[in-house]
């Protein structure tokens, strides 16, 4: 299977003919593939996904980190996406990492706090959280607000560093009709043509450099624009800048 959204369309289309495909907050407990996606970088990616999906009818769980390097969920782009998934009939979930934290306390008071910032995005409780850099001891915490679903015994598969670990992804599917399935997509590794790691990688490289560039320019822009005024004033004022 390739990493195109050809094949992910295909997959979804002859999966949801054999089995049930849904978030976590609509599964029936029994069986079925929990689609799940952690947003790692960009909401951008996960939007182009979720797009395909609506277009299928098939409904997953977006899972966003509030503690990203690479994105911020409150601006304004990521809360207009994030917005648009859940009034959608999209789970949205929180995706934590404990790597900040040391202290099991202050781990759960942080969680708290990042679950807020989310709901206070799509107006509604957040029900699941699952851990990003999947460790045994972030799997093992108790967390009695929410579930974490990375502490479950549910068949695992996932896509990280597109590598579905030699698990034909269509076997998943026999398996899901007895069983709860939960499949990981990160929609960073997925595109209209198929790619390296290390493409996607430079790829968001250049992406992050071109927003630092504008967002520079911006700034450079306003700051010269003010300067100037400034210096015109103290100029009208009989003050010399001339050295």
């Amino acid at each position: 299977m390739k990493f195109t959204y050809h094949d992910y369309k295909k997959f979804l289309r002859f999966a949801k003919k054999e089995t049930n495909i849904t978030s976590f907050e609509k599964s029936n407990g029994k069986n079925g593939i929990l689609l799940r996606h952690d947003v790692d970088f960009y909401p951008t990616f996960a939007h182009d996904m979720f797009k395909i999906e609506k277009e299928l009818n098939v409904t997953s769980t977006y899972f966003f980190l509030t503690t990203a390097q690479t994105y911020n969920p409150n601006s304004l782009l990521s809360k207009r996406i994030i917005t648009e998934i859940s009034e959608s009939g999209f789970e949205i979930g929180l995706h934590f990492t404990v790597l900040p934290y040391e202290k099991e306390k202050v781990i759960t008071e942080r969680i708290l706090w990042e679950v807020a910032v989310l709901e206070s995005i799509i107006q509604k409780p957040i029900t699941n959280i699952c851990s990003h850099n999947t460790r045994e001891e972030t799997c093992n915490i108790y967390f009695p607000e929410f579930i974490n679903i990375s502490n479950n015994n549910n068949v695992f598969i996932s896509d990280s560093r597109m590598d579905f670990k030699e698990i034909d992804l269509y076997k998943i599917i026999d398996i899901s009709k007895t069983e709860l399935v939960q499949v990981i997509i990160h929609p960073l590794y997925w595109a209209d043509k198929e790619r390296t790691f290390n493409d996607i990688i430079n790829k968001f490289q250049e992406s992050m450099l071109e927003w630092a560039d504008r967002e520079l320019w911006r700034t450079n822009s306003f700051i010269n624009k003010r300067c100037r005024k400034f210096k015109e004033k103290k100029i009208d004022q009989g003050i010399n800048f001339n050295t």
